[in-house]
């Protein structure tokens, strides 16, 4: 099995989850949490 592709950037960070390496359990975009803080308080427009 091939090990994925690592990409550093300081704008946004991706924490794995624990069984898939593929799928975001956290996202991050200059520190703040895209899921669990932004996404709930945007508007559709937004």
């Amino acid at each position: 099995m091939n090990t994925p592709e690592v990409i550093h950037t300081q704008i946004w960070e991706e924490t794995p989850e624990p069984n898939n390496p593929f799928a975001a359990a956290a996202c991050y975009c200059h520190g703040y949490d895209v899921y669990g803080n932004l996404l709930g308080k945007a508007t559709w427009i937004e």
